[in-house]
């Protein structure tokens, strides 16, 4: 509505079901028509976001939760860019010209009312090269030369997006890195006092792994003449004044399982585990395929009988078939494997690792995965020592809410 005191400005009048109005923000100069939305850019999808007709930016009102006040909204307008995607940890905003391509994700940080630019993606289109930062770390994610369409378009949009969008963290209130948690449920001041306190002061790790955005995420240690060994896994943050919280928790071993590799094969169109065949009906395979023969996608879908047992016909006719599996695949631009994405139905297989994200080197080998379970998630890690296919060790750590605890580092023969 138009400002009561303000010329050519507008208010947004918040009233209740009898139209009193219970709230008056101030929202500045709108030209109409004036668009609305609800797309949660900070997850909660009450918060209120609008638009001027054509214009390249907007104001976000975040949901007041704050139970002793009728105020629906905080007061403060956080000014927007106008935006072409949104997810949990994100909004992206892309400019494109015939020559350049930007890609943008932003995340709001509650602490000064701003959006930030966090990753951005620069794309010359008349050489191909691109360039992904973490404009946070002020750090390259990755560069290098790619293949465009005739229209000007990257050939392999997936891959890049992912690496843009991988491993964003969150942006809160967060004072200083705390101290390192141990599984063995002590607190130690610092990492040289926890590696110092196993033995490992001033050594060297035997291994490391950075996550796709050059974070590094573990580094374990080992004594191999005893078999002990210890570790610690990054977890990372951004305070309101952006600057970076290691979140860092430690665990040890003492001894090594010793297992027969079995081959993981990443094109398994398999469930982990129960037959589904005579719990569902009308199933149906959908196949999709890259250019160059690959499998990109893969979805199994049916109708789970007993979830619709109790449905008229007329309903269990025009439903939606029920996803039974559904696997994702992508690719680096020489065709290698980069990651693979799988999940299930939890009503026919349960949640335990319902989801998993693979990882792979460009030789295929199988790097890291993250598998969900109901408690949290589990993290495996495959270490080589060599070339070879096989790896020589797998460490496999339980994210129990937050606390990483051990379970299991295996030799494979």
């Amino acid at each position: 509505m138009q400002s009561d005191t303000a010329v050519g400005e507008f208010d947004l009048k918040v009233c209740d079901p009898s139209g009193s109005i219970i709230q008056k923000l101030p929202c500045g100069k709108l030209i109409p028509p004036i668009h609305f939305s609800y797309d949660g850019l900070v997850g909660d999808v009450t918060d209120l976001e609008i638009f001027s007709s054509n214009s390249n930016t907007g104001i976000l009102f975040l949901t007041n939760y704050d139970a002793n006040t009728q105020a629906l909204f905080y007061e403060e307008a956080i000014e927007i860019p106008k935006y072409d995607e949104a997810t949990w940890s994100g909004f992206l905003s892309s400019e494109e010209t015939d020559t350049f391509s930007e890609n943008t994700v932003y995340q709001i940080n509650r602490g000064t009312n701003k959006a930030h630019a966090v990753r951005r993606w620069d794309l010359q289109k008349e050489t191909g090269h691109i360039v992904i930062q973490d404009l946070l770390k002020n750090q390259i994610i990755y560069e290098g030369d790619t293949v465009l369409d005739e229209d000007g378009y990257l050939v392999n949009e997936e891959y890049y997006s992912h690496i843009l969008w991988d491993n964003l963290y969150r942006i809160d209130d967060y004072s200083a890195n705390p101290a390192l948690t141990a599984w063995i449920n002590v607190e130690f001041d610092s990492i040289p006092s926890f590696l110092a306190e196993f033995g490992f002061a001033n050594k060297e790790p035997v291994y490391q792994y950075y996550d796709t955005s050059r974070n590094l995420q573990l580094e374990l240690y080992r004594d191999q003449a005893i078999g002990q060994g210890c570790g610690i896994v990054h977890q990372y943050r951004y305070n309101y004044q952006l600057e970076q919280v290691d979140y860092t928790y430690g665990f040890t071993f003492d001894s090594i399982e010793n297992e027969q590799w079995a081959a993981i094969d990443p094109y398994s169109l398999e469930p982990f585990e129960l037959s589904y065949a005579e719990e569902t009906e009308d199933l149906e395979e959908i196949f999709e395929y890259t250019a160059s023969g690959k499998l990109a996608y893969y979805k199994l879908q049916g109708n789970v009988v007993w979830l619709h047992a109790e449905e008229a016909e007329e309903a269990k006719e025009n439903a939606k078939k029920d996803l039974i599996l559904d696997i994702a695949y992508l690719y680096r631009d020489d065709g290698t494997l980069f990651y693979r994405k799988y999940s299930h139905n939890p009503n026919l297989f349960g949640t335990f690792f319902q989801t998993i994200d693979t990882y792979y080197d460009e030789a295929g080998r199988i790097l890291y995965e993250h598998r969900y379970v109901t408690h949290g998630s589990y993290d495996y890690y495959y270490i080589y020592e060599d070339d070879g296919v096989k790896p020589t060790y797998c460490l496999s750590l339980d994210n129990n809410l937050g606390c990483y605890l051990l379970l299991a580092m295996t030799h494979f023969w």
